[in-house]
């Protein structure tokens, strides 16, 4: 695949709202997204020269993510034989745990996203972040 300057992308991130938010803001699945000019800028300085390509959809839970990249079926991996990044950037799991979805099926699905990733493109590096905690008014993250 293409990144917007046109060059093969080297790093491709997958995510929920908080990817997205690198570019755009607002829940996709609540309200329109809007462009974040500020945030796309830094999203280009910290990581242009890797021509990066953001798949973070706002409100994305783990089996989501999972979904757009099943093999099998036409998807994020399928679509474009020649999309072979270097590195996957993965951030997810907040939502899961956010809707109350125990830790451990959280933990075992993202093992499962891993291994479709690995198995589709074996030479690419996957960065895993760990799952932001939860507060405020979704409760206490130490419950989780």
């Amino acid at each position: 695949a293409m990144s917007a300057e046109g060059s093969r992308a080297k790093v491709a991130f997958l995510g929920d709202s908080i990817t997205e938010g690198w570019i755009r803001t607002g829940f996709s699945a609540r309200r329109d997204s809007l462009p974040q000019p500020e945030c796309e800028r830094i999203w280009r300085q910290a990581f242009g020269r890797w021509s990066p390509l953001n798949f973070g959809i706002g409100g994305d839970r783990v089996q989501d993510i999972g979904w757009r990249i099943q093999p099998g079926r036409e998807s994020l991996l399928t679509k474009s034989p020649n999309f072979d990044p270097l590195v996957w950037v993965l951030l997810l799991g907040t939502n899961d745990l956010g809707s109350g979805e125990m830790p451990q099926v959280v933990t075992a699905e993202i093992a499962v996203v891993v291994a479709q990733l690995h198995a589709a493109r074996p030479d690419a590096q996957i960065l895993l972040h760990a799952i932001l905690p939860r507060g405020g008014d979704e409760g206490d993250y130490r419950d989780h």
